[in-house]
């Protein structure tokens, strides 16, 4: 199952974990609060499916960064997809 939430989601080519236990893999690892989704929760974004390995310092409330490997920062609000088991 899964449960829907609208997100301001960030591309950003560069991404440190701050639990110090993953290294960030583009198309893989996104940042996210903590107090909403915890680490390792699988979530569906345009459909593609991330997980949840860094907290990062801005990321507050509904706000998804997504590492990649592209240069160029690109900003959008999409809905987002938090896989329930």
């Amino acid at each position: 199952t899964k449960k829907r939430f609208d997100y301001l989601c960030k591309r950003i080519k560069e991404l440190d974990p701050c639990d110090g236990k993953h290294k960030a893999i583009a198309g893989h690892t996104i940042a996210v609060d903590t107090n909403i989704i915890p680490y390792g929760t699988r979530v569906m974004i345009n459909n593609h499916i991330y997980t949840a390995e860094d907290c990062g310092g801005a990321v507050k409330g509904n706000v998804i960064d997504i590492y990649t490997t592209t240069p160029k920062d690109v900003t959008y609000n999409t809905e987002v997809f938090v896989l329930m088991k």
